[in-house]
């Protein structure tokens, strides 16, 4: 709740609304590529979450499990592969993409806990 009003209604709808308004913007050259302007535009959503999060705009508190250990575990393995990649800039784009999917599950957490 931020000040006495639903924070679903003042953030997550915005923002989703957001991603629809964007997505028609996209020029008909950069169908080619939408992929990674689809991924850049996906990942941006929990980027500016968390960053409100972390400035205090928001008061839902995170929710993790004993599961997240395992998902931290993963990621760090990803990251740490980058030792041993014979060429280190191809684990960016998959380490990020499940970096990205790990921030989701803890949207939607947050999400299913702040509407109970």
């Amino acid at each position: 709740m931020i000040k006495g009003k639903n924070v679903f209604s003042i953030l997550y709808l915005p923002l989703v609304l957001g991603l629809f308004l964007v997505i028609p913007i996209v020029r008909p050259v950069w169908i080619k590529d939408w992929d990674n302007y689809q991924f850049i535009i996906i990942s941006c959503i929990p980027l500016i979450y968390f960053g409100l999060s972390g400035l205090g705009l928001l008061n839902t508190p995170l929710v993790f499990k004993k599961l997240d250990i395992a998902w931290g575990i993963f990621l760090i393995w990803g990251l740490l592969s980058y030792c041993w990649a014979t060429n280190g800039s191809l684990i960016w784009y998959q380490l990020i993409g499940w970096l990205t999917l790990f921030f989701w599950l803890l949207i939607g957490r947050t999400i299913s806990k702040s509407i109970d």
